[in-house]
C-alpha cells in the first residue's frame, strides 16, 4: 500500500525516540544496573510503570546503545533482551534467554536446574553484561510466599545472578513491586536475600499536567521539523483536553498526536478537528475530554491530579 504524506509523517514521528525527564531518569537507573556488572556485587533492577509509559521503547533504545561487540574470537552479547508471554514459567525464561544467546532452541531434555546451569555457562562465554526481562510480572502469581510461583521466581533470579554474575533488569507493571516483599514463615531471611541483591525499584510515573505541557512542547518542536503545522497545540484548553484523554499516560498522548496528523490543502497538519476525530475513535466516551463541558474538564483535571499523586506515593 502506498503511503500518503500524512502516513509517512506518522511513521517518521513514531520512529523518533522522544525523551522526557522521566525517561532520562529511567535511563540513568538502567545504566547503574549494567555498571554493577563491573562491581563485586552485580544487581537486580526493577523498572515499573503503568501501560503506555514507554518502558519497552526504553529497553529498545538501551539495546541500540549497548550493541554486541564482534571480534575474530567471539561475539559479545552485551545485552540479552526477552519479553515474557502471559503465565510464563521459569523453564520458558531459561529457553528464551538461551535462544537469544545461541540463536537455536535449547534441548527439551533435562531439568530446569540442569538447563539453568548450561545457560549460566553460556552467559559467561559470550560476555553478557545485562539480562533485560520485559513484562516480567507475567512469571508471578497472586501469592508471594517462598513456596509459591512468585517465590520460585525470586529464587531463580537470585541463583541466576549469583552463578552468572550478570545483572538482571526486570521491567513491567507495578505488580513487580511485590517481588521485594516476598517472605517466608520458615526463614525471614528469604525476602532479605532478594532485597540485598536488588536495587530500590524505579518507577516511571504518570504525567502531571506540567509534565504533559512540557512534553507537548517537545512534540511541537518535533512536528515542526517534519513540516507539520500544529498551532492548535498552543491552545491551553486543547492541551488540558489532551492531557485528560491521556489519563497521564505518555504513550496515549504520543499516539493521539501522531495519529492526528492529516493532509490539508496547505500541507501536513494537526488540527482541532483531527484531534477530536482521533480522540473519538480511540478514547472511551466517559474519558474523551473533547466532549467535556468546562466544569467537567476542571473536575477531570482534579481527579487526574489525585491519581498521579497516588501513583507517586505507591512507588515510594
Amino acid at each position: 500500500m502506498k503511503k500518503t504524506n500524512a502516513l509517512a509523517a506518522q511513521f517518521a514521528f513514531d520512529a523518533l525516540f522522544i525523551e522526557t525527564k522521566h525517561h532520562l531518569a529511567a535511563q540513568d537507573y538502567m545504566t547503574k544496573i549494567i555498571q554493577s556488572a563491573e562491581t563485586p556485587k552485580p544487581k537486580i533492577g526493577i523498572l515499573v510503570g503503568e501501560s503506555g509509559m514507554g518502558k519497552t521503547n526504553l529497553c529498545k533504545q538501551f539495546c541500540k546503545h549497548h550493541k554486541d561487540t564482534i571480534t575474530e574470537e567471539m561475539t559479545q552479547k552485551t545485552v540479552i533482551y526477552i519479553k515474557l508471554a502471559a503465565n510464563a514459567a521459569i523453564g520458558d525464561i531459561i529457553k528464551d534467554i538461551y535462544f537469544q544467546i545461541m540463536g537455536v532452541k535449547m534441548r527439551q531434555s533435562g531439568t530446569n536446574k540442569e538447563k539453568q546451569t548450561l545457560l549460566e555457562s553460556k552467559l559467561k562465554d559470550v560476555g553478557t553484561r545485562i539480562i533485560i526481562i520485559d513484562e516480567a510480572q507475567h512469571a508471578m502469581s497472586g501469592s508471594d510466599g517462598e513456596n509459591t510461583v512468585t517465590g520460585e521466581y525470586v529464587n531463580f533470579l537470585k541463583t541466576l545472578l549469583d552463578n552468572s554474575r550478570v545483572p538482571i533488569l526486570l521491567v513491567g507493571m507495578p505488580d513487580l513491586l511485590n517481588l521485594r516483599k516476598v517472605s517466608s514463615k520458615k526463614t525471614k531471611s528469604f525476602g532479605k536475600q532478594f532485597r540485598r541483591r536488588s536495587k530500590v525499584t524505579h518507577n516511571l510515573p504518570l504525567m502531571n499536567v506540567v509534565d504533559a505541557s512540557i512534553n507537548i512542547n517537545t512534540f511541537v518542536s518535533t512536528l515542526k521539523q517534519l513540516d507539520v503545522f500544529c498551532d492548535c497545540l498552543e491552545d491551553n484548553t486543547i492541551r488540558a483536553k489532551l492531557y485528560c484523554c491521556s489519563g497521564g499516560s505518555f504513550g496515549v498522548l504520543y499516539e493521539l498526536l501522531m495519529c492526528a496528523i492529516i493532509e490539508t490543502k496547505t500541507g501536513l497538519a494537526i488540527t482541532q478537528d483531527s484531534l477530536e476525530d482521533q480522540a473519538a475513535g480511540e478514547i472511551d466516551e466517559e474519558d474523551n475530554a473533547f466532549e467535556f463541558s468546562a466544569v467537567e474538564l476542571k473536575t477531570k483535571l482534579a481527579e487526574l491530579k489525585q491519581l498521579v499523586e497516588g501513583n507517586l506515593e505507591d512507588a515510594a
